[in-house]
């Protein structure tokens, strides 16, 4: 029996089929590796925005907190009620902490205007900020200046910066007051104040707070006016029974700046990456989130008529409009920056990008600093900030930290 092969035309088309498949195949590879690249690059989105957002919105909730204490019991209430600052019993100014600034005429014991607790500051294209970033020796953080460099801060991005009182005390035994030595369940207590010499302390209920210098002796602590306090005594009493505590100032009492600063890329320095960084008590600062194209800061306001208005951080600072200012309990008041006491919200927004390699085109992204449209960069687009914007996927994470309690 003669066999047959296949014919020409049978070739031709077995051919065609398989190369069909063959391409049908491919596309199905390309796009599910285009569609794995995409899930990848919103996945280290959504983790980096986050993790940064959530740790931003935690550290602003902490404004002005001294242990159980808040920021909505250092500001005046309704715009109505001032409330009592936190107090410096040191003889001299030399000797407060630079941000604290008192106005003109203040005399020792100091009172700090609460406001001076959280501070936002709008800056534009140009790195420039308003109110203005703090200068060298004017804040214990010192951010990078503007520009677009290795450790520069990244024009167009906003900074802020809380202080609070970290840290559980130490326990007082019974009442403090006038010019008894404040007294410690024993001397392991007062070790664990880590103050081998006097120094700025910190005592604390749920009502007022006061810093004076104060000497570990044993189980007890000394702070009289040969340490360099205003005068002998406590500015009130503080007792037990409300849970009154001690703290190493230094140690305890933080300041914190967040900002947007380009760092080098670990496996291509050429390459700078906008890095949302943290800094503390004027340390280096510490990277926290990479990739980070925009940060935009808004404030909400009650002015001492009990109103609430939306102004920006300028405006906050420099009160062109003339508006009432919350009311202030200090015996000198400061009439510069007033309205910072009646910080009632801020509004955090960032827009986050998936790290450079991951080239994904026609992605669209809302910002809401630039409305509710939809809008995309093109590869080399520039940036609000002056960087290119590649082939990236970019998603907006947001939060509102609110500091009355009808707002909690």
């Amino acid at each position: 029996m003669k066999e047959r092969g296949f014919s020409l035309v049978e070739l031709m088309i077995a051919m065609t089929l398989s190369l069909l498949l063959i391409i049908s195949i491919s596309s199905l590879f390309l796009n599910f590796g285009q569609a794995h690249r995409r899930l990848g690059a919103l996945s280290t989105v959504l983790d980096n925005g986050r993790h940064a957002l959530g740790q931003i919105a935690e550290e602003a909730r902490l404004a002005g907190a001294d242990y159980c204490n808040g920021y909505e019991n250092l500001v005046p209430s309704g715009g109505q009620t001032a409330r009592r600052p936190l107090r410096f019993n040191l003889a001299s100014a030399a000797a407060l902490p630079s941000w604290v600034n008192p106005p003109a005429g203040a005399s020792a014991p100091f009172e700090a205007d609460p406001g001076r607790l959280i501070r936002v500051h709008d800056c534009d294209a140009n790195g420039q900020c308003n109110p203005p970033l703090p200068g060298p020796g004017e804040d214990v953080n010192e951010v990078w200046p503007p520009g677009i460099g290795n450790q520069m801060r990244l024009p167009g991005t906003d900074v802020l910066t809380v202080r609070y009182l970290r840290g559980p005390g130490v326990p007082v035994k019974q009442m403090a007051s006038a010019q008894a030595p404040i007294l410690l369940n024993d001397a392991l207590q007062g070790a664990a104040l880590e103050m081998a010499a006097p120094g700025p302390m910190l005592i604390a209920d749920c009502a007022r707070s006061e810093v004076f210098v104060g000497q570990v002796v044993g189980a007890s602590v000394e702070h009289g006016a040969d340490l360099g306090n205003a005068d002998d005594s406590l500015g009130r009493s503080y007792q037990a029974r409300h849970d009154a505590r001690l703290f190493n100032f230094a140690r305890d009492f933080v300041t914190v700046t967040w900002f947007v600063g380009l760092q080098p890329d670990l496996a291509n320095p050429a390459l700078l990456r906008p890095t949302l960084m943290r800094m503390q008590n004027g340390e280096p600062a510490q990277e926290v989130a990479i990739d980070v194209d925009r940060f935009d800061l808004r404030v909400d306001l009650q002015i001492g008529d009990g109103k609430r208005v939306d102004l920006s951080p300028g405006a906050i600072n420099g009160n062109p409009a003339a508006l009432p200012c919350p009311p202030d309990a200090r015996a000198v008041p400061d009439p510069t920056g007033c309205l910072w006491r009646g910080l009632a919200t801020i509004d955090i927004a960032a827009l986050f990008a998936s790290p450079p390699g991951t080239e994904l085109t026609g992605e669209s992204f809302r910002y809401s600093e630039d409305g509710d449209a939809l809008q995309s960069y093109a590869a080399n687009q520039l940036l609000p900030t002056g960087l290119a914007a590649g082939n990236r996927l970019r998603r907006e994470f947001s939060a509102q930290v609110a500091f009355r309690n009808s707002l909690r």
